[in-house]
């Protein structure tokens, strides 16, 4: 494992989502796990953090390691989490299925040739 590079809570689903420096994101349940009394996060289940997707493979919680790119943060409401990653872009993912429903490229490069 790398070291996570952004974190956001969510209170509605109780669970976390946390990125790391090569862009494996994960989204933990913080109800479970524990170590020497502390909470410390377990996977997330469909009946405890009502999430849709049994497995990780049918998500896009790798696709910033797939494009080589990493969260430098994450935003969280009740239903998305939105990832601003090292590659300029915004990602908007919808917590329950973990797909992307919106990108948005915020390079400068995007703006300037629009106005050109």
């Amino acid at each position: 494992s790398k070291p996570v590079t952004a974190l956001a809570y969510n209170s509605h689903h109780k669970c976390c989502v946390s990125g790391d420096e090569v862009g494996i994101l994960e989204i933990w349940d913080t109800t479970q796990g524990t170590k020497e009394g502390q909470v410390v996060g377990a996977p997330c289940s469909k009946l405890r953090n009502q999430l849709e997707y049994a497995s990780k493979m049918d998500t896009d919680l790798y696709s910033l390691a797939k494009k080589k790119t990493f969260p430098r943060c994450i935003s969280m409401s009740t239903r998305y989490f939105v990832i601003y990653g090292s590659d300029h872009k915004v990602r908007v993912f919808n917590l329950a299925t973990a797909k992307v429903e919106v990108r948005y490229d915020e390079r400068l490069s995007v703006y300037a040739s629009k106005s050109a």
